[in-house]
């Protein structure tokens, strides 16, 4: 399987990339955006491994899975050969109104 980033993924890691230098340092922003960027490139050899966020569990028709690398969490969806990574942010956020806004708006 190959693995993509949404144009929302990409721009999430750029945040938190961006976020990380501020509060803690050019060498943990690239440590920690290089892990995150790992978790997502081991999908393509496992990708069913993650669960379904408890947020999107009662919507039905919806084939979202999460993983986590706390504090974040990558929520993706396997489309044919390809598993797409939606979006990454942290999961400190407001979950259920973050994937309101970003997935299951019409």
């Amino acid at each position: 399987m190959k693995v993509v980033l949404s144009a929302g993924a990409r721009r999430d890691l750029d945040e938190i990339g961006i976020e990380l230098r501020r509060r803690a340092g050019t060498d943990i922003a690239v440590r920690v955006i290089g892990e995150l960027r790992e978790r997502t490139r081991n999908l393509a050899s496992f990708p069913e491994r993650g669960n379904v966020p408890p947020e999107l569990e009662a919507v039905s028709g919806l084939d979202y899975r999460e993983l986590h690398h706390a504090p974040y969490r990558i929520i993706y969806r396997l489309v044919a050969d390809t598993v797409e990574i939606a979006l990454v942010a942290d999961g400190r956020r407001d979950f259920r109104k973050l994937l309101a806004m970003r997935l299951l708006r019409p």
